[in-house]
């Protein structure tokens, strides 16, 4: 039978769900353990999807859903964000749907750029010929983002640098926390002496050879280079991370410290 599913696993595999529908029936699969207890075997797709399909194979067959062309809308969809396009989106997809999805939020990834007659470097009127500048589209990532686009994406590209003489220029942010986020809640646990753990502090920032200055409830901590992690023990209570870079861009961030 033809039909729409979706399956869940709950954390520490105490609970496999599996959900199944056609214009007919649906169907809802739960399998676990009454007192609680995980197995690790017990998955929504392992153990409650086989359960949802052999239903469906003993119920009445089902024509499919009829497409609600009345209640649609075609609209133009970025490729590489899935935001609806924005005029600077350089691959667009026209896709169906629900009518009002027109009045959602554009692609907020690609700007224009102006770049020098090399392509290799962003520059402005205000230090570069007007007439020699080449506008293109660039998919722009904050720092965070592109921490982790850098890992996972083939096609992100880094933004290119301020031709010399625009150094001067006003650019994006460069810098941030990756790791606590504002208001986390740290847990520090004990290893197995009793000793509690340092907590591994993670930054990012856009430009490879940034040199970046920690402090900690403003006591120094150290700096960091290429890789920008600095572990730390923190007592119980909150605290604030307060990093710079030699620009003089600065990140912060505050947390707590949490106890059992």
């Amino acid at each position: 039978q033809r039909i729409a599913w979706k399956t869940g696993t709950s954390f520490g595999f105490r609970d496999a769900w599996a959900v199944g529908l056609n214009p007919k029936y649906t169907v809802a699969i739960w399998v676990g353990n009454a007192d609680g207890e995980g197995r690790p075997e017990l998955t929504g797709s392992s153990a409650a999807a086989p359960l949802l399909f052999s239903i469906f194979n003993l119920l009445p067959k089902s024509d499919w859903f009829n497409k609600p062309t009345s209640d649609m809308a075609t609209i133009g969809v970025c490729r590489e964000s899935g935001f609806k396009a924005s005029e600077f989106c350089t691959r667009v997809e026209e896709k169906n749907y629900p009518l009002g999805a027109e009045k959602t939020k554009v692609c907020p990834f690609h700007k224009q750029l102006f770049l020098d007659e090399s392509g290799n470097y962003r520059v402005s009127g205000n230090c570069y010929p007007v007439h020699k500048m080449q506008r293109v589209s660039w998919f722009v990532a904050s720092p965070l983002q592109e921490f982790y686009f850098k890992q996972h994406s083939l096609i992100y590209k880094t933004l290119p640098p301020y031709l010399s003489a625009c150094a001067g220029e006003q650019g994006l942010s460069q810098l941030e926390i990756v790791y606590p986020r504002e208001g986390f809640k740290i847990y520090v646990p004990v290893d197995h002496n009793e000793n509690r753990s340092r907590v591994v502090f993670k930054a990012t920032h856009k430009k490879n050879d940034a040199l970046l200055f920690w402090y900690l409830d403003g006591e120094y901590l150290g700096k960091t280079d290429k890789y920008h992690q600095l572990s730390a023990l923190p007592n119980k209570g909150f605290h604030q991370l307060y990093l710079t870079d030699q620009a003089g861009e600065i990140a912060v961030c505050k947390f707590e410290v949490i106890e059992k």
